[in-house]
């Protein structure tokens, strides 16, 4: 990798750490530009160039937590009963206090919109393996109970355990089991896709 690509990563990482840190201690409004980019030890103008604003920001620090989840999923092994659900729980449950400001009811569209834009990822993996469009229902619907069940375990502080949540999902959802656009099956397929091309 060249050393400017080098750079512009670890700046924008530098960034997304600094506003996760300012998340788990500060009221979300609160934060501004000059206290992540002083948090992140980059200058302002470094901020605006890599983000733009606090909602890209935003939009990029919920990406981050989804990239995460799908590096911990693609390492579960199936085989064992354990699914995605699982390492979706445990990814948000690491980053607990940070998403606890995401509880507030003015709070929580932000939140339901990253999960918004994490369904509408799914629904490009599904469309990778050939799915057709019609699949994207049975993903919103699989999807949007995924997202009421995560908006509804943050409001409630988060503290029914990840293992414990994440069971529940996987047998809600199992009726999904032999459907093509199930949703432990899509990511799957698009995890031995891209880690084997």
């Amino acid at each position: 990798m060249p050393r400017q690509s080098r750079q512009v990563d670890r700046t924008r990482r530098s960034l997304l750490d600094a506003f996760a840190q300012l998340l788990a201690s500060t009221a979300f409004d609160a934060i501004t530009v000059a206290q992540v980019s002083d948090a992140a030890d980059v200058s302002r103008q470094s901020f605006y160039r890599h983000f733009g604003d606090l909602d890209a920001l935003t939009e990029a620090y919920f990406e981050r937590i989804f990239d995460e989840f799908e590096d911990a999923a693609s390492e579960l092994d199936p085989a064992q009963g354990l699914s995605p659900y699982l390492a979706l729980f445990r990814t948000l449950h690491h980053h607990r206090a940070e998403l606890l400001g995401f509880a507030s009811e003015r709070l929580r569209p932000r939140l339901f919109g990253a999960l918004w834009a994490y369904q509408t990822r799914l629904q490009g993996y599904a469309r990778e393996e050939g799915e057709s469009e019609h699949g994207d229902v049975v993903i919103a619907y699989q999807s949007g109970g995924t997202s009421a069940v995560v908006m509804e375990w943050v409001a409630q502080g988060m503290t029914e355990p990840p293992e414990v949540i994440a069971d529940m999902l996987a047998h809600v959802q199992a009726a999904f089991s032999d459907c093509q656009q199930f949703l432990p099956t899509v990511l799957a397929q698009h995890t031995a896709r891209t880690q084997h091309p």
